[in-house]
């Protein structure tokens, strides 16, 4: 589920909700629990990917390219131009 920082136009406080997309601006259709303005709005923010776990995605890239190269004709140009980024 995504995370939203909301900033009040009026008093320029934040806060951030992590909320489903389809929720996301139901904050601004609320008053500020500071100055008590409907002045809410979503900042822009970065995404932030959160991964667990080992991830080696060259390894993952290149077993995928060779998969690929042995699909080719053999001494195909598509499967030498394969072979040359893997190497």
């Amino acid at each position: 589920m995504p995370s939203y920082v909301y900033k009040c136009r009026n008093c320029q406080i934040t806060k951030e909700e992590t909320l489903p997309i389809e929720a996301r601006n139901k904050p601004c259709e609320t008053p500020c629990k500071s100055c008590g303005s409907f002045s809410l709005y979503i900042q822009v923010q970065t995404t932030n990917i959160s991964y667990q776990g080992t991830m080696n995605t060259t390894l993952n890239f290149n077993d995928r390219l060779k998969d690929i190269s042995k699909s080719l004709p053999e001494g195909s140009s598509a499967q030498r131009n394969i072979t040359d980024q893997i190497r």
